[in-house]
């Protein structure tokens, strides 16, 4: 009967849970009691529920035909508790009651308990599967039910949950409060939410459906909560009117957590966030760390009815829930703050899905969930950013008014309910009258993506044709040049190309290997790129005559975010072994004077990767002088210092031309100077430009002594704002010298860095060029401890950042700990990062400069 794979029957159906849960927060203990409505589509005589690490006391059911006690088998594999009777129950309502208690567990999962000095919390956090460890449940998201919670707590302690408090009264023992909250409508069990400790809101903002908005933090920090309150009530009102829906919920909080493994989530009513990204100074946070909490609030408010109003039907259709609040995160903030060009930005959060999708052990999108171990691996890059610009390259071949008319006529048809991407499709396709089911088809259920190759072609006369052909694309040099398989895509294609004085944009679906296509405009065409604005979710391989043209005219024909995706294109081809790295060099010198943040930052990252895995000792003094040569005369221009009225634009430009001379170049005088502007931010805040922050912590710890890393972690641990404590924090990772390594290190194991971060500071660390062996090491040595505190999130961070270790024996080495040191729900993981260190360790001995 035991069985991993095990799923809850569905013939018996909660319709309604009454949950009451005692606290003992002194012990980290509490106890509970249950009343489950339940509907029997059957006769049946067990009832089984999901159930982790409770002790389940009493169980009894009532129907039409009395009181009956139940009893009770637990089953580990299946994570489940059966209650049996000694008859059939009759098919009809049924009410199960139960009595059980369990622990507020020390991982960020299920209750768990965190400490803040003498303060001592509770919080939840029930995705994907972890409801079932705080009470017995239905803990699958088709079972959706109505909540009604009690909780009983002391007194002098705020609780949160997903609706609003309806009454409160003394508690049955001495310093206790009971607190009753409405009743919820109907959610998935992994939607439950719960705070209770020393906790402070923000007055509440009015929102256009009445809703209150508040912020809660733990005490002291209610005033890093205002732009928060600001962004969740721009994205309400974006949202409400996207979705031609009122906000579902009678009440939103905002709880910023001091402990908390995602970045955020999405509980209906009652979002959780990490402090760091939800609170800040607004006068003097930069602009990243702005962006970043107006994007994870919209993220998790278009949840609220994209997931938590309609809900997928099972995990493998997470992609859904999740690629859908990472595509609208950006579509509410473009509106909100176009001045932040966060669509362009998107063009770098693509890099993680191009890089992952072009592995053989990627998967597709949609893909099979057996059980909720497989379900928690899910929370990957293509679940997210793939999805996400998949759904960005449909919406723009439809036209956004046809999608959006599409998302309205899912979420009406299915208020409430459960649904999966096909009824999503199906809606597009109603609105649309395009073949939408086939394209998504090839996009959400066939892993990988295409590359097409382009090149004009003589149409006859003063007509040029285009031609492309498409074939999946690989990392691997030997399957990139090897005949192209049968595999292929319905893709959308938006041309764009001059003729003449105009430029012209023209739609073409390639559907077949190959087609040539007409352009609209006769004549003579000075260029043409075949994914304008980087919307399609391909790569392009231009051929020689068609990338020269661009590389001439790289300003007139590319905008930002094409630029990025052409860099992205060649050096896609580099590691395919398709274009030479010295050829790839070269290329860069044609964005000397760059003006765009987002360009210069991929030309930067590209340089960072020849430091830290093509150059040998001997040449990087070469690839210094490269470095200078691009970004020295922008550093005379642009200073340390912003002008009066500087554009954004400008001071993130600065902070990435520092990057490059102080990271990857090493030159003295940026050195040096980076620790005096830090020093100088540390002795009087708002003295420097926030913008550099980040670079400043970064560049000063390479060559950074005892007195700095003292610096640096009172600076995390001080009485400053989340983002300022965490870019120090994970400054630690920085260092070189060799004893302040093994601090960092050992920092890892200690309270002083909490359980959210030890995985942040551990990938640094073997990021690291310094570090990165001392670093394996260390955990390989300490990998016991470490996996008893790292969230299973952060366990496969960790695995994945070992591909930072970028040699053959390395690569053995991984393999075989692994091997012996087993971990839940990091299978594929494992198999990415060594695939990923494979093609890493033969890409260095080609490709060494």
């Amino acid at each position: 009967m035991n069985d991993a794979n095990f799923r809850l029957p569905g013939g018996i159906r909660p319709r309604h849970y009454a949950i009451h849960l005692a606290l003992n927060l002194e012990a980290w203990t509490y106890r509970g009691q249950q009343e489950i409505e339940l509907q029997l589509d059957e006769p049946a005589s067990v009832f089984e529920l999901h159930a982790v690490d409770l002790q389940v006391e009493s169980a009894t059911l009532s129907w039409s035909g009395g009181d009956l006690p139940l009893g009770t088998a637990v089953y580990p594999e299946r994570q489940t508790v059966a209650c049996s009777a000694d008859r059939a129950i009759p098919a009809g309502a049924a009410t199960l009651r139960l009595r059980f208690s369990g622990r507020l567990r020390d991982e960020l999962r299920g209750l768990y308990r965190v400490q803040v000095g003498e303060q001592r919390y509770a919080f939840t956090q029930c995705e994907a599967t972890e409801a079932r460890r705080i009470f017995p449940c239905f803990d699958e998201p088709a079972f959706k039910a109505r909540f009604s919670l009690s909780v009983q707590a002391p007194g002098d302690l705020a609780v949160v949950s997903n609706e609003p408090i309806a009454r409160e009264a003394p508690g049955p023992e001495p310093g206790t409060r009971l607190v009753t909250f409405e009743t919820t409508p109907r959610m998935s069990t992994y939607l439950f939410a719960l705070a209770v400790g020393k906790l402070e809101a923000s007055p509440a903002a009015a929102t256009a459906s009445g809703a209150p908005v508040r912020v809660w933090t733990v005490p002291g920090k209610a005033a890093l909560g205002a732009f928060a309150t600001e962004a969740a009530v721009a994205s309400l009102e974006r949202l409400e009117a996207y979705f031609g829906l009122p906000y579902p919920y009678r009440k939103l909080d905002l709880l910023a957590v001091p402990d908390f493994e995602a970045g955020a989530m999405e509980n209906s009513g009652a979002v959780f966030f990490r402090e760091r990204r939800l609170l800040c100074d607004r006068d003097t946070a930069p602009l990243e760390t702005l962006k970043g909490i107006g994007l994870v609030i919209a993220h998790e408010l278009a949840h609220q009815w994209f997931g938590n109003l309609v809900t997928m039907q099972w995990w493998d259709d997470l992609w859904l829930n999740e690629s859908f609040a990472t595509w609208m995160e950006h579509v509410v903030v473009d509106d909100w703050q176009p001045d932040w060009k966060v669509w362009r930005d998107f063009q770098r959060e693509k890099a993680a899905p191009f890089y992952t999708d072009a592995l053989v052990s990627t998967r597709p999108i949609r893909a099979a969930v057996a059980n909720a171990e497989q379900a928690s691996e899910m929370f990957d890059a293509i679940t997210y950013e793939k999805g996400a610009a998949v759904l960005r390259m449909i919406e723009q071949y439809l036209s956004p008014p046809v999608f959006r008319a599409g998302v309205r006529r899912y979420l009406r048809e299915h208020l409430e309910g459960n649904a999966s991407a096909t009824d999503l499709f199906d809606a597009l396709a109603v609105v649309s009258a395009q073949p939408i089911r086939a394209v998504a088809a090839d996009w959400i259920d066939q892993p990988g993506y295409p590359v097409l190759a382009a090149r004009l072609v003589d149409g006859g006369g003063e007509r040029r044709q285009v031609e492309l052909r498409q074939r999946r694309f690989f990392l691997h040099p030997d399957l990139a040049a090897a005949p192209a398989s049968s595999e292929r895509w319905h893709v959308p294609v938006v041309l764009k190309y001059q003729v003449g004085a105009a430029v012209r944009e023209q739609r073409l679906l390639l559907e077949g290997m190959q087609q040539q296509a007409e352009l609209d405009a006769p004549g003579s065409v000075a260029w043409l790129a075949a994914n304008a604005g980087e919307d399609g979710f391909f790569r392009v391989a231009y051929d020689q005559p068609l990338a020269e043209r661009l590389v001439a005219n790289l300003d007139r024909a590319l905008g930002p975010a094409e630029r990025v995706g052409f860099l992205g294109n060649q050096w896609a081809l580099v590691r395919a072994g398709q274009l030479s790295a010295a050829a790839f060099l070269e290329l860069l010198r044609a964005f000397k004077g760059e003006t765009s943040q987002a360009v210069v930052e991929a030309v930067v990252d590209r340089l960072a990767f020849y430091r830290r895995f093509l150059v040998d000792p001997a040449g990087l003094p070469r690839l210094a002088g490269r470095v200078e040569e691009l970004f020295r005369p922008a550093f005379q221009r642009l200073g340390w210092s912003p002008a009066p009225g500087e554009d954004d634009e400008t001071r993130l430009r600065r902070a990435e031309v520092l990057r490059a001379l102080g990271c990857v170049a090493r030159a003295e005088d940026v050195v040096g100077e980076a620790r005096r502007q830090l020093e100088r931010h540390w002795a009087a805040p708002g003295s420097v430009d926030a913008n550099l922050l980040d670079v400043l912590v970064a560049i000063a710890a390479q060559q950074g002594d005892e007195a700095l890393f003292e610096a640096y972690l009172a600076r995390s641990q001080g009485p400053v704002p989340p983002d300022e404590q965490y870019r120090h924090r994970i400054g630690l990772g920085a260092f070189e010298d060799p004893a302040l390594v093994q601090r960092a290190l050992a920092l890892a194991l200690a309270p002083a860095i909490q359980t959210q971060d030890v995985g942040f500071l551990l990938c640094r660390l073997l990021a690291n060029e310094a570090a990165t062996e001392a670093a394996w090491r260390f955990i390989q040595q300490c990998w016991d401890e470490l996996v008893r505190r790292l969230p299973p999130l952060m366990v496969r961070r960790v695995i994945q950042a070992t591909v930072n270790l970028g040699t053959a024996q390395a690569r053995q080495e991984v393999e075989a700990f692994f091997t012996r040191h087993p971990v839940e729900a990091t299978e594929r993981t494992l198999r990415q990062a060594l695939e990923e260190l494979d093609l890493l360790v033969a890409f260095r001995a080609r490709a060494a400069v």
